[in-house]
This record gives structure tokens, sequence and C-alpha cells, in this order.
């Protein structure tokens, strides 16, 4: 009687598994008659893209509001400007950095800063710029790259000599900013950032962060004497076998990349 009732009970199992196998194929079947369907009947009445154009109009219609803001249109407009020339050497240098990651920086062909001049209210102010970043999230985006700026006059902006403008992406958005408030709010030294409008070149690039590099006017700035003693960065890649790769020249399309 065990045996028997042992067959039963396997039997029943391999057709209850059988039942939901089968089930499981008229579903996918269903499905994807569905999506076939659908598939005609959007491609007739092109009913996708006008769900994608519906989208990009609210987005647009978000993006201007935010553009148009009371708070947005409080922030300081930083404008960058760069000549043909020494924007494609910045091209270059973002070519570099996307064939060779962060050896870039060594590479004999990266010619380094290059001369620009920064729009502050009626003045230009000029400055030495050049691309920002060791990490993908400076130079990745197809327009919204890191720089790292140096005030080449008597004069500063936004109090600073030395800083670097950024997306607020590459610093995790309002996370960096509550840093350095809290620091400065406990009585340490806290670097100056904020987020400003910024343009290059007369295009508008929306909302960007500005962040002080290291330099006297910091110490200044939080009220200290003496001065700032910076560890010298070293990273281990650049040891084994990369700075022999930084000598080799990289082939690069502008035109695919870059504008003035």
């Amino acid at each position: 009687m065990k045996i028997k009732t042992s067959v039963i009970n396997d039997s029943l199992e391999e057709v209850r598994y059988f039942n939901n196998q089968r089930k499981k194929l008229f579903v996918l079947i269903f499905a994807l008659i569905g999506a076939f369907i659908f598939g005609i009947i959007s491609q007739k009445f092109h009913i996708i893209g006008k769900m994608l154009l519906n989208i990009q109009a609210q987005y647009n219609t978000v993006n201007e509001r935010i553009r148009n803001a009371p708070v947005f249109s409080k922030l300081t407009q930083i404008d960058l400007q760069i000549g043909y020339v020494n924007f494609q050497k910045i091209c270059y240098q973002r070519e570099l950095a996307l064939n060779m990651g962060r050896t870039y920086r060594v590479h004999s062909f990266n010619e380094g800063d290059v001369g620009a001049k920064i729009r502050a209210g009626d003045n230009f102010v000029p400055v030495k710029v050049s691309l920002k970043g060791g990490q993908p999230e400076h130079w990745a985006d197809p327009q919204k790259w890191s720089f790292k700026i140096d005030v080449k006059s008597d004069t500063t902006i936004m109090g600073m000599k030395k800083f670097a403008l950024q997306s607020p992406s590459a610093r995790m958005f309002i996370n960096d900013w509550v840093c350095h408030k809290l620091l400065r709010f406990a009585g340490l030294i806290g670097i100056r950032f904020d987020f400003i409008r910024f343009s290059l070149n007369g295009d508008d690039y929306g909302l960007y962060v500005i962040e002080e590099n290291m330099g006297k006017e910091l110490i200044e700035y939080n009220k200290r004497q003496g001065a700032l003693r910076q560890k010298p960065y070293y990273h281990l890649s650049l040891h084994f076998g990369k700075l022999q790769e930084a000598s080799k020249p990289v082939q690069i399309d502008f035109s695919a990349h870059c504008h003035s």
C-alpha cells in the first residue's frame, strides 16, 4: 500500500509540474502576441513617438521653470570664455582622459593650463584653465566637464584665486555643500563651496558648483594664520607601467566631441 501511495503521489507531482509549465508557456505566448500586436499598433499610430515627445516637452517645461526660479536667478553667474585654439587643447585633454583614465594628467602631450578669461559682472578676469579630475564623473559627460581655474591677476572671483568649476553630480549634489557648512559650524577649516550659474563660451550649462582650492585666501577666509601643508598626491597606478603608456600619442577626432 505504501508503495502504491508513493507512486500515486509521484504521478500527481508530475501532473502538477506539467500543468504549471503549460500555464507558463501559454502566458509567454500570449505576452509575445500582445507585444507584437502593440508594436504594430504603436508603429501605425506613432504611440511611442508621441509618448517620447510628451516626456521631452514635460522635461523642457520643468527645466525652464527651474532656470527661472527665484533661487536659481539669484545665483552668481560665471561665464568662462576660452579661445578656439585653447579650447581644442582642453578637448584633447578630455580625449586623453577618456582613453587613459587618470594618467592623462601626466601625458607628455597634455599641455596643462591654457589661457582663458572669466566675465565677472562687467569685468573680464584673465585666468588659466585646465581639465579637472581623475575620475570619469569629471569628464565622461558629453558637455558638463570639470575645470580647474587659477586667476592670473590681482583680483579674485568670489574671494578666491584658485578654484574648480564642476557639475553638482561630481560632488554628490548638496551633500558636499552641507559637509563644508558643518565644518565651519564646528570651527574647523572649511573651503568655500557654493552653487552658481555657469556658461562656457556663451552656452548656458545651468547649475554648477564652485569649489575653492588650497591657498592663502582659504586661510584668510577661515581667520587663521600660518600656511597650509598639502601632502603630495601619488597613485600606485602611475608607477606600474602607466607612465610609459603616457608617452604615446592619441589620435583624436575633435569634431565628434568639441565645439567652440
